[in-house]
Order: structure tokens, then C-alpha cells, then sequence
């Protein structure tokens, strides 16, 4: 896929913080009298897309100059290429086989793939990532795999930088795939294809008030979603599936946020288990055209989060669901294959539940916790 366009960021990452704010604020903690969620997160996301297209239109006054990275024919051509790119940016057209790059304090570079370039990391790497990119903003990289190789991770993005991926395909790292840290902002499109089997290591891992945007294509995530320390994650259609690495799809955690949003005709799948702690919050909505489905053995809802499923179109495969210390749990229209085994604790809370004797029964509902907002506990 060839990029031609250079998108900034700022408004992006500005209106994703206050998206992720708006939901800590309506979904935190156990409190029976917080009405269930709306449908206005989908609109933010909405509108998160239409800025991008706005902020795009005015790619032409850039003027960049295109230059070309043959790898092919020596391996460090692209980072000779970044190190020599002007203050106003540049494209880059990639072929060959590329050693790791660094990008340290540039802005509006596009490297541009075509479908066949690479980049490879290794154990040896300074920066212990196949592309590391900090202090940067509004760079983008298209049609390329990368591969850790033995690094830390695959590609890194650190120190407020923003990066748009589209056709990507993105594996290995002893840390994680794809690692973005330090208040950075990532948005993908397209293909984008995230993998990690190294036990212990995610396949996308979102921390300290980052935030990963997906704003439409299909991403298709083989490993562990990771995000914490005031993260946000949006995912509009694919599949994140743990089944290679271990048993957790989901893990967030300190104040963390992941939508799940899908709308027309979008398909979001999940299977591997799904973790909350700390006051962090895992919304699911979608339209009834669309489909949204979590096969879990378990989810687990602790210190202060919340789960909030708000439409029909979410179907629930699930063993079992524990909430508790003052935790939230929202399943409002959702389907259920099967009844799970839902205990709750510690001042935790559901809603949108038929307790007892209907749909769904609790196999533990202790002293101190609520259901459906008036009813305490036990039963």
C-alpha cells in the first residue's frame, strides 16, 4: 500500500486522551446508581476519523521530496536516508532487506514499503528494537514486515511520538511486538498484523498514557493486548487471539481503557481470557449489523474496573466471571452460548443481570455487593 499523505497528530491524540477520560469517568468503580453506558463513545471514534481525514487534506502544502532506500543493495540505505532527511520531511520508497532503524527527533517522514520491503532486528541491537522511533512525530510506514529477531521488541515508539501503520505485518520481541510508551499515539489502518509466541511477552503492549487507534481495516492481533498506567486502546474489527502465547487476550491494567467498537458490518472475535485491575474499564458496543464475540474460559474484574457489554450484537462463550473490590460488571443485551459461572465480591456490582432464577445465575454473590443496582447481597 503506497502512503501519500503525512497526517498530524495533535488534534488525534488530544481528542483519544479526552475519549479515554470520558469513559474512565462513566464506568469506574461500584457505584449502583451509575446509569449503564451510551453509544457516545462510538461517535467519539467517529469523529476521531473525520479529524484524521480533515487533517490529511492538507498534505499538499508540505511539498516532501521522495527519495529512494535501496536495501537491496546496501542494507543501512534507509537509515542513511532518515539521518539525512530534511527538517521538513520526506518520503522514502523502500525495497530490500533493511538493517534496524532509529528515528530520534524528526517529523513527517513516510516510508513507504510496497508490500515487499523488510526490516530485521537483532539480539545486539543498541536500541533493542527492529524500528525505534522517540520524540517524533507524525511518521509513517506502510506495506513493510518487522521482525524483532531477538530484540526487545519489534518496533518501539517512545517520548510522545506519532506513528500511523497501514499493511503492516509486526512479530517476535522478548517484550512486545509492538511497543508504545511515554505518551506516544499509534494509528493503524489497513491489514495490520501483530504476532508474539514468547511466553511472558505481549503482542501489543500500550503503557503510560499512550494510546493505540484503530480506524478501520482489520487488525489481527496472535498474542496478548496488553495496556496500562492510563492507556487507551480502540479496536473496530479482527480477532485478537492468545492461543499462541498463553492464556490471556486481554490484560489491562492502572487505569487503563479498551473499546471494543464495531459498527456496518465489522467482526471483532476475541479468545484467550480478559483481566482488569486497578481501575481500568473494557467497554464492547456495536452495531446490530455488526458482531462482537468473547470466547473466555475466564475474566477476571478486580480493584475498581469495569466490563460494560451494551448491545446485541456482543456474544458471550464464557466459563466464568469473577468481580470484586468494588468492581463493576455491565451485560446489557448480551447474548450468552452458555451460563457462566459469575461470583461476585468485595463490594463489587453487575447490572443488566436476572438474579436468581433467571438467564444468568451467580455462583457467588457475598454480603457487601449489588445486583442490577437495588437488589444487595446475598440473595
Amino acid at each position: 500500500m503506497k502512503i501519500t499523505k503525512i497526517v498530524s497528530y495533535t488534534s488525534l491524540i488530544f481528542a483519544a486522551s479526552i475519549t479515554s477520560i470520558t469513559l474512565a469517568q462513566g464506568q469506574g468503580g461500584g457505584n449502583p446508581n451509575t446509569s449503564p453506558p451510551g453509544g457516545s463513545l462510538s461517535a467519539a471514534v467517529d469523529q476521531l476519523q473525520l479529524d484524521v481525514i480533515d487533517l490529511q487534506e492538507n498534505i499538499d502544502s508540505l511539498n516532501l521530496q521522495t527519495v529512494i532506500a535501496d536495501c537491496a543493495a546496501d542494507s543501512g540505505a534507509l537509515q542513511t536516508a532518515i539521518d539525512s532527511a530534511p527538517a521538513a520531511g520526506v518520503i522514502l520508497t523502500v525495497g530490500g532487506a533493511c538493517d534496524p532503524i532509529a528515528i530520534h527527533g524528526k517529523a513527517n517522514i513516510l516510508i513507504d514499503g510496497s508490500g515487499t520491503a523488510s526490516i530485521s532486528g537483532s539480539a545486539v541491537d543498541i536500541q533493542n528494537s527492529a524500528v525505534y522511533i522517540a520524540g517524533s512525530r507524525n511518521i509513517q510506514i506502510a506495506g513493510m514486515s518487522v521482525s524483532a529477531n531477538g530484540d526487545q521488541s519489534a518496533m518501539e515508539v517512545s517520548s510522545g511520538s506519532s506513528l500511523q501503520l497501514a499493511d503492516m505485518s509486526i512479530s517476535g520481541g522478548t517484550l512486545a511486538s509492538l511497543h508504545a510508551a511515554n505518551g506516544s499515539a499509534v494509528v493503524v489502518d489497513g491489514l495490520i498484523q501483530l504476532a508474539n509466541s514468547n511466553s511472558g511477552a505481549s503482542a501489543t503492549l500500550i503503557t503510560r498514557t499512550s494510546s493505540f487507534t484503530q480506524l478501520g481495516g482489520i487488525l489481527d492481533i496472535d498474542g496478548t493486548l496488553s495496556a496500562s498506567f492510563g492507556s487507551s486502546v480502540q479496536v473496530r474489527n479482527g480477532t485478537l487471539d492468545s492461543s499462541v502465547s498463553g492464556p490471556n487476550a486481554i490484560f489491562l491494567q492502572r487505569q487503563t481503557a479498551l473499546q471494543l467498537l464495531a459498527s456496518y458490518s465489522d467482526s471483532i472475535s476475541v479468545n484467550g481470557n480478559a483481566q482488569m485491575f486497578s481501575g481500568s474499564s473494557f467497554t464492547m458496543n456495536g452495531e446490530a449489523t455488526a458482531s462482537i464475540l468473547l470466547t473466555s474460559p475466564q475474566i477476571i474484574i478486580q480493584r475498581n474496573s469495569s466490563m460494560h457489554s451494551t448491545s446485541s450484537a456482543v456474544t458471550f462463550d464464557v466459563g466464568s466471571i469473577l468481580s470484586r473490590q468494588n468492581s463493576v460488571l455491565d451485560m446489557f443485551l448480551t447474548n450468552f452460548v452458555a451460563t457462566p459461572n459469575i461470583i461476585l465480591q468485595m463490594g463489587a456490582g453487575a447490572r443488566g443481570l436476572a438474579l436468581p432464577g433467571g438467564p444468568i445465575v451467580a455462583g457467588f454473590c457475598e454480603a457487601g455487593t449489588w445486583v442490577n443496582a437495588n437488589v444487595s447481597c446475598p440473595l
